[in-house]
């Protein structure tokens, strides 16, 4: 199931290798398959956005994913399952 991740991103501080910590886990969640695209928003202040496109066997187990990133405890996520559409050009289908 693939799913939708907004993140906003408010670190107090991102001495201490955090940032660099947070790209390695993002690589190694690529590798594996569970992180498909990112895309950066526009800044609010000092938050940070992103989009996230995922996908795992369940939420539970995306959570479960989502926890093992570095700067989670500094994150507010809105996540959203995403379903195939009868139209979606991935499909193959034409209209």
């Amino acid at each position: 199931m693939e799913y939708l991740v907004d993140m906003t991103i408010s670190v107090p501080d991102p001495a201490g290798g955090l940032l660099e910590d947070e790209a390695r886990r993002a690589a190694e969640l690529t590798r594996v398959g569970r992180l498909l695209r990112l895309w950066a928003l526009p800044q609010s202040g000092a938050a940070r956005r992103t989009l996230g496109l995922w996908q795992a066997p369940s939420e539970a187990e995306l959570m479960t994913t989502l926890r093992s990133l570095p700067l989670y405890p500094y994150m507010t996520l809105t996540l959203t399952p995403l379903y195939r559409h009868v139209n979606d050009p991935q499909n193959g289908t034409e209209a």
